[in-house]
């Protein structure tokens, strides 16, 4: 029996890319990859993926899944699998049809790492556009899948990853032909590492935990996870991230042990790193003392106010700031989660430039001891957990973005009390938002900060902070450190 026909068309009458609308009305087994394909083309309009709900909630709970791992995959991957799927093409796709090159892509990241029978995805390929009454592109559907399964075949049957490896990777000129000002600026901070940014880029993170010390030991949480068979691993750098571990699968995180008894918390390895560095810091400066007063500038969704709760004696009072109302009710779901919603810590909503009356006694009283200031940022460190970032991220944003962050050091440095510690944190891999952007801020406002040089373990030594890049052996996300003591 033929597949009811649905089509898409603007108010000329012309059929144009698939919507969330058609979800549903496909038949069953092509809605996971048309969700799939709808965010794919969502994602290329500069729209964010943190609006991808609405889409997954129309498919069933193993669907969502199905559609997550595909979007997810084909964007991490999504120009080298685009330049193999070009090569197949004697021409340009018309505008109209230009939507079937997301889709083909979106058939060969399933050739390659989904594991499905080649046969199945290609046919699942050619009824979708059969589905979406683009009968005209179903021949070159076809052709250009069964044209790469066919270069594929001899690579996957004998599992020769290293030649599959080769065969989609890509010279520093593939990126640098795109024209994308992100890799132009990433080539130019850090060129000879690369193309390790570039493939690390392409690869799943992993899922990182942080045990709650207050609820559990790390060794009874690992117990926990090993009576349920899963796999983990512990950090390998101990001294930085002593309650770390990293799963060898992903897993729905509501569903593993303790979730609901606040045993863990979801956050990166380098992430972790952060407030460990500075309660570290301030033993080393012996700023641990009783009543210590502690800012977490730009707090949510929480998890490293957390962790300062863990880490810091009981007798520290630690004030999470926010400036997004939304934002800050996850701040307060995740510290109840985690039992530690109590008197020690207050949730503020509110922006760090302008007055506040709690920040403002504190100051009044002489300051924070110890300030943790994640400001934010281009995300170019994590684009691997979130690739939308490559098409939604503007070349622009980042002027807007390094002067709030000067902003926000002014006012944080202004609310430091002489002798306390501050750290200054990004997710971020470019230079403008981190040594270049401290160096500028020493030079032209600061009043009183000094640069403390932090163990080599941290990260790669920069001229005022630590640098982590994404790369093969380094674990964690990008992510950058600075941290000064306010002098006297």
């Amino acid at each position: 029996m033929t597949a009811k026909k649905y089509a898409n068309k603007n108010l000329l009458g012309k059929k144009v890319a698939p919507t969330q609308d058609l979800i549903g009305k496909v038949p069953d087994e092509l809605n996971a990859r048309l969700a799939a394909l709808v965010l794919c083309l969502a994602v290329q309009q500069e729209r964010s993926l943190a609006q991808k709900q609405e889409c997954l909630n129309r498919l069933s709970k193993q669907d969502r899944g199905y559609a997550l791992e595909l979007l997810m995959g084909s964007l991490r991957c999504y120009l080298p699998l685009k330049l193999k799927v070009r090569q197949c093409f004697s021409k340009p796709l018309r505008k109209q049809d230009a939507w079937l090159e997301s889709w083909l892509i979106l058939g060969l990241y399933q050739l390659v790492y989904m594991g499905s029978p080649s046969h199945a995805i290609v046919h699942s390929s050619v009824e979708l556009v059969r589905a979406l009454s683009f009968d005209h592109l179903i021949g070159l559907t076809n052709g250009v899948l069964r044209t790469l399964h066919r270069e594929l075949e001899p690579l996957l049957a004998n599992k020769h990853d290293d030649e599959l490896h080769q065969w989609l990777s890509l010279k520093p000129h593939d990126y640098l032909n795109e024209l994308h000002w992100i890799y132009a600026i990433i080539f130019a901070d850090w060129k000879p590492h690369f193309i390790d940014i570039m493939r690390q880029f392409q690869q799943q993170p992993p899922l990182t935990l942080r045990i709650n010390q207050k609820q559990i030991t790390l060794e009874a949480y690992e117990a926990l996870l090993m009576a349920e068979q899963i796999e983990c691993n512990r950090s390998q750098q101990v001294k930085w991230t002593p309650m770390c571990l990293k799963l060898a699968k992903s897993q729905n995180v509501e569903l593993l042990p303790g979730y609901e008894l606040g045993y863990f918390s979801v956050q990166d390895f380098s992430a972790q790193q952060a407030p460990m560095v500075l309660v570290e810091y301030l033993r080393r400066y012996e700023l641990l003392q009783p009543g210590l007063k502690v800012l977490d500038a730009c707090a949510a969704p929480g998890g490293k106010t957390a962790a300062l709760l863990e880490l810091l004696p009981d007798t520290a009072q630690v004030h999470a700031v926010e400036i997004d109302p939304e934002r800050i009710t996850r701040v307060h779901t995740n510290l109840q989660r985690l039992q530690l919603n109590g008197d020690r810590v207050k949730v503020i909503c509110a922006d760090l430039v302008e007055p506040h009356a709690d920040i403002d006694k504190v100051r009044a009283q002489g300051g924070y001891d110890a300030i943790l200031l994640d400001v934010p940022c281009s995300g170019t460190g994590v684009i691997a957990r979130h690739p939308d970032i490559l098409w939604c991220r503007r070349q622009r944003d980042i002027a807007v973005l390094v002067e709030t962050q000067r902003q926000l050091l002014q006012r944080t440095e202004a609310l430091l009390k002489p002798g306390g510690l501050l750290l200054y944190a990004t997710c971020s891999i470019l230079k403008a938002e981190n040594d270049d952007n401290i160096q500028w801020y020493i030079d032209n406002l600061s009043q009183s900060l000094k640069a403390i040089p932090l163990d080599e373990h941290v990260g790669q030594p920069q001229l005022y902070g630590s640098q982590r890049l994404p790369i093969p052996g380094q674990e964690g996300d990008g992510f950058y450190y600075a941290l000064f003591r306010k002098q006297r």
